[in-house]
């Protein structure tokens, strides 16, 4: 007996996620050049300690286009977080609401890194994250995870070839993400698991709570409209295109 796999192949990014991975690169040569410029670059990366001293909130945004100078790897691997994952959901939110999405998302896991960052000024937690005060945090991260985490809920049931781990479904893609970044967290790497945990944060709540409370409110205006529809012509069935579209993209 036969069974079906999924097949792993290379999506075509749309203009939205082409047009973000492009900037990013832009922003990483920008970077490089104006480090060895002697320009303050480091203006732009993420430090709690900036940001509730000297009111450097532009930082929540401008770190996400940061990446790390002596790491280039640090763009490569969020480069491709974002396109294998990065191309569906686009698909499935439309450009617009993508970009959005990635902002948010991002911007969450620079909030969460500021919290985390002011927690470590009580003397216990301190301890526990040396330096986090003052440590800058950078890159787009928090946005590729919660991409990744949206993608795994949207799609929990649909099987998917990852690269050398064979067929697995998006929940689990989803479970092992948590570990890994869990794992992470506990480790002396200096990788920020704030951002990438606030962007997963924030995607759960989205995916989970206002996409499936639009959902819900979809499902019962099509069946109200059903109903009043079924009474108007005797009882008969409407037909479908009548009907409020069930599909995510024409909810605007």
């Amino acid at each position: 007996m036969r069974t079906a796999t999924a097949q792993f192949n290379f999506p075509r990014p749309g203009k939205a996620l082409l047009g973000l991975m492009i900037t990013l690169v832009v922003c990483y040569v920008g970077e490089l050049v104006g480090l060895r410029a002697g320009l303050p670059v480091d203006a732009l990366w993420l430090s709690p300690q900036a940001v509730f001293e000297q009111g450097a909130v532009w930082q929540l945004v401008t770190y996400l286009f940061q990446h790390s100078p002596t790491a280039p790897g640090h763009l490569f691997m969020n480069l491709l977080w974002l396109y294998f994952f990065g191309a569906r959901m686009e698909q499935h939110w439309g450009p617009k609401r993508f970009l959005i999405l990635a902002l948010v998302f991002g911007v969450a896991g620079g909030v969460l890194t500021l919290l985390v960052g002011l927690a470590s000024t009580w003397a216990p937690l301190g301890e526990l994250l040396p330096g986090f005060w003052v440590r800058p945090h950078l890159g787009v991260s928090g946005a590729a995870m919660g991409i990744v985490i949206a993608y795994g809920l949207t799609f929990a049931h649909q099987q998917m070839q990852l690269l050398l781990l064979g067929a697995i479904s998006g929940r689990t893609l989803v479970i092992g993400v948590v570990i890994i970044e869990l794992i992470s967290a506990l480790s002396l790497d200096q990788v920020s698991s704030t951002a990438h945990f606030g962007g997963m944060i924030a995607a759960f709540v989205y995916v989970r709570g206002f996409s499936g409370l639009r959902r819900v409110r979809l499902e019962t205006k099509r069946k109200r409209l059903e109903h009043e529809l079924q009474v108007i012509q005797g009882g008969k069935s409407a037909p479908p295109s009548k009907l409020p579209s069930s599909n995510p993209k024409d909810w605007n």
